[in-house]
């Protein structure tokens, strides 16, 4: 272990040269967030604005998991790094914890262990050497109890497939509820209302200057779940899994100017991975690409059944191509977090 950190710190400090020559004016700089007041005041005004314009301008693609990589600049001197973003209705891709084992023991999972329907797959929560950290929810049975602490907020799932992020101390009276069917405890809580948790300004709780890989979900007004995941962009992409990235701070700005109402970061360092496997469509055909997808599933499609490879074209009309974009982590994880469409969601009913 000791010759491993040993390894990423020198190649830290090779990967932050490029950045700090390389940084862009263009590139819009995320400032940390403001812990008093709403974001859009307590940062600058310019760079808020900057930011917002950078958000409307994303190129958004795919179905049913939207996505898009957005190029930010951190620090000072200017670090470039990549939030990949993604953004799905839990409604219809549903959620649900996952772990691996290995005969009765639980083993590390990977993102090359998520199901082949699987349209969606993270790793989910903080973790210890025995396991995953504070309360689990799997299929409405508990697993494991609340952790402490007042940042220690969790992420739910109800039977109708909503997600919520509930604050620690909202967490004892959801125990035992059977509208909770999935639900991980993580840390710190970083956005509520729409805006920075005010105790991130406590450098006792949250370590303000500390840089790293970083992974969070946020719920937005609309039930929307974020999901969205840090890379350090220099180096050309080759040292994209260097833990360098967002202060806690500087995320919850980022999740609060992409429209995130509730957030909790999942992790925060090596462990952090992502897969997606999309339709590959443009804004223009999304909704209607999206509509063809869903209702393929009901009848056989590749989202709810699998067993396609990936960028193979379906047999359901019309035709459409899937393609998994992958980023992994350089460890596993006791617990990840998977969506998938099923027959019984895959209804484009206006009325979900």
């Amino acid at each position: 272990m000791k010759t491993l950190r040993r390894v990423m710190r020198v190649w830290c400090l090779v990967a932050a040269f490029p950045g700090l020559v390389s940084a862009q004016a263009s590139r819009p700089l995320l400032t940390p967030a403001s812990c008093t007041v709403p974001a859009s005041r307590g940062a600058d005004a310019e760079v808020a604005s900057a930011l917002r314009r950078s958000v409307a301008g994303l190129p958004w693609r795919g179905a049913p998991v939207m996505w898009t990589t957005w190029r930010v600049a951190v620090g000072s001197p200017q670090l470039p790094v990549d939030l990949v973003v993604a953004r799905l209705d839990p409604r219809v891709v549903r959620l649900e914890l996952a772990i691996r084992r290995d005969g009765g023991d639980m083993a590390p999972w990977r993102i090359d262990d998520a199901q082949s329907d699987a349209v969606i797959a993270l790793n989910a929560g903080q973790f210890t050497d025995d396991g995953p950290w504070g309360w689990v929810v799997h299929r409405g049975r508990e697993w494991q109890a609340p952790g402490p602490g007042a940042l220690a907020a969790a992420l739910t799932i109800d039977g109708q497939g909503r997600a919520r992020i509930v604050p620690a101390d909202s967490i004892a009276r959801l125990r035992g509820r059977r509208d909770v069917v999935e639900a991980v405890q993580s840390y710190p809580h970083i956005v509520a209302g729409g805006q920075a948790v005010s105790a991130l300004c406590n450098e006792a709780a949250v370590h303000p200057t500390h840089r790293d890989i970083r992974l969070a979900v946020g719920t937005m007004d609309d039930g929307t779940l974020l999901v969205v995941l840090s890379r350090y962009a220099g180096l050309g992409g080759v040292a994209e899994r260097v833990p360098l990235g967002p202060t806690t701070r500087e995320m919850a700005q980022a999740l609060v100017t992409l429209g995130a109402r509730d957030g909790v970061l999942l992790d925060g360092g090596l462990s952090a991975q992502l897969r997606l496997r999309v339709a590959d469509v443009t804004p223009g055909r999304l909704t209607a690409l999206g509509n063809a997808a869903l209702s393929g599933s009901r009848s056989g499609g590749s989202l709810a059944s699998g067993g396609r490879a990936s960028g193979q074209p379906s047999t359901a009309s019309p035709p459409r191509s899937f393609t998994t974009h992958d980023w992994p982590g350089l460890r596993g994880v006791p617990l990840a977090l998977i969506g998938r469409v099923t027959a019984e969601l895959a209804s484009p009913d206006p009325r979900r």
